[in-house]
């Protein structure tokens, strides 16, 4: 019933929306496209001279598409089945190993999709990522598995968000968690260094073998850089810059060890003491029962 309209909505359901380009190109203007693609078809009468007969070279010409579509659909598919792998990249593009690019997540080719699959994990788990950064992410996704992975593990059920810092990558995810401000790059070698220097940075400011507790140590980042660091992210944040070769010194535990030392040292002092009072009220006890005898016998 109305051949241009169907075409479209074909076209963006197999092609326009698995394709980032072309989707952020559309996105936001589907609403418009069809009302347009509807009014063309359902009032081509309106349509004066010049554009009406263009109009109907159009649908004639869509018509014939239509017709041998059942033909030109299965051969694009088979060459895009043959031959999509043969392709070569262009000059300056990313060219990723050829191991990686076999990998597959099984994660949906819809950019929709996959922005939504951000967003609600976003929401869950207050990552604050923004609007740019989600979209920095899917896009980047189509060209790494790295990122792609990462949209996919965002995907699965966890009873806890502890569960999805069990990970290689959980230097990543304690950042995305962790800090209240993010640079997200679609090279993911880069952001592995976006988070490595911030992550230095900001034990380089604060030195934590300053601190008398580790705790104290994460209270007062939180305090300071609006952070929600907790334990397990800011040792996930330690040992990553250990990996890299980043040697930092944990809270100090020394100034309450010797407060202990003191303590002990007071208590078996008071303990001596209190034995010596003993002895020598017993001995005093002694010696009086004595003087008594003896004034007795006296007497």
């Amino acid at each position: 019933m109305m051949p241009i309209l169907v075409i479209f909505l074909v076209w963006y359901a197999i092609f326009g929306r698995n394709n980032p380009n072309t989707y952020s190109k559309i996105d936001g203007k589907l609403g418009k496209i069809i009302f347009w693609l509807v009014v063309l078809t359902v009032f081509p009468a309106f349509i004066p001279g010049v554009l009406g007969a263009m109009f109907g070279l159009t649908v004639a010409a869509l018509a014939i598409l239509a017709a041998f579509s059942p033909i030109i659909i299965p051969a694009v598919i088979i060459g895009k089945l043959l031959g999509g792998g043969k392709k070569k990249h262009k000059k300056g593009s990313t060219v990723y190993a050829p191991e990686e690019r076999k990998m597959t997540t099984g994660l949906t080719k819809s950019v929709p999709k996959r922005r939504k699959i951000i967003r609600k994990f976003n929401k869950k788990y207050d990552l604050n990522l923004t609007e740019d950064e989600i979209n920095k992410i899917v896009d980047a996704s189509y060209m790494s598995f790295a990122w792609e992975k990462e949209i996919r593990d965002m995907n699965e059920d966890y009873d806890n968000v502890f569960e999805w810092y069990n990970s290689m990558t959980n230097w990543l995810r304690a950042y995305l968690k962790s800090f209240p401000v993010h640079t997200v790059s679609s090279d993911f070698a880069r952001q592995k260094e976006i988070v490595m220097e911030t992550f230095d940075q900001l034990l380089n400011e604060v030195k934590p073998s300053s601190y008398s507790s580790l705790e104290e140590c994460i209270e007062d980042i939180n305090n300071k850089y609006f952070c929600v660091l907790d334990e397990t992210t800011f040792m996930v944040m330690y040992r990553f810059l250990q990996a890299c070769g980043k040697n930092h010194k944990l809270p100090n535990s020394s100034l309450i060890k010797h407060e202990s030392d003191i303590d002990i040292l007071k208590k078996k002092y008071d303990q001596t003491a209190n034995a010596n009072v003993y002895a020598d009220n017993i001995s005093a006890s002694e010696s009086a029962s004595s003087d008594l005898m003896r004034m007795r016998r006296m007497s």
